[in-house]
């Protein structure tokens, strides 16, 4: 186990300096799957949660797997985007779902520093997706920052259809690059209380921090990065 301790420190300090973060402002609301409001800072893994398929317009209960990264005490720069309805605050290069279009269908996944005010963004809204015109985009200084992984990859965030990932531009190869992580959560819930060591993720999650596949794919494969 120390030995493992010490590969996770080792590609900790390699990759830091290299990965663009990406996550939610630490004052962000997520919808949880009864539709009530819950803070991105309460959030824990297992908690059920609301998501949407921007192109097929379906809602669904997801379940959160994990962190990618979570830094409760950091100060990092963000986009602070202001829509029609509300507004959202995420890193630079967090993915989130936008268009040029009213229709979610022509919407894709982009990094939040890319939109302008000729986008929309697409608000959940008595159980159905609704787009708002962005207003304004900001650049904000903000304290502390989250970044949960979900299933199916989304998750909604003050309201706004928005991705689980960072720093990669594609939202299918993002997603891709996480299966090992989406089938370990599976199959520790397929073990139930029987869990073996070998199974035990958060024996290698840090409270502050990257989590560790992620470092791992930064240090071993930075062409998937952006």
């Amino acid at each position: 186990q120390l030995h493992s301790m010490n590969f996770i420190t080792y590609i900790s300090d390699a990759a830091e300096s290299s990965f663009a973060t990406g996550c939610f402002a630490s004052d962000s609301l997520v919808t949880m799957a009864d539709g009530s409001l819950k803070s991105i800072q309460d959030l824990n893994k297992g908690d059920k949660v609301l998501t949407a398929d921007p192109f097929t317009g379906e809602i669904t209960t997801d379940t959160v797997v994990t962190f990618l990264d979570i830094n409760k005490n950091k100060t990092n720069k963000f986009t602070k985007i202001i829509h029609d309805n509300g507004e959202i605050t995420l890193t630079d290069y967090h993915l989130i779902y936008a268009g040029l279009s009213k229709d979610a269908k022509d919407s894709a996944a982009i990094f939040a520093k890319d939109l302008t005010e000729q986008h929309y963004v697409f608000q959940l809204s008595n159980a159905t997706l609704t787009s708002y015109k962005i207003r304004r985009v900001l650049k904000v200084t903000k304290r502390g920052y989250y970044a949960p992984l979900t299933l199916s990859g989304n998750i909604i965030v003050n309201g706004v259809v928005s991705s689980c990932y960072a720093s990669v531009s594609n939202q299918w190869l993002g997603h891709i690059a996480m299966f090992p992580v989406r089938f370990f959560h599976k199959l520790q819930v397929g073990l139930g209380t029987f869990k073996p060591l070998v199974f035990h993720e958060d024996m290698f999650l840090s409270a502050d921090g990257i989590h560790w596949y992620a470092k791992l794919l930064i240090q071993f494969f930075p062409y998937l990065l952006s």
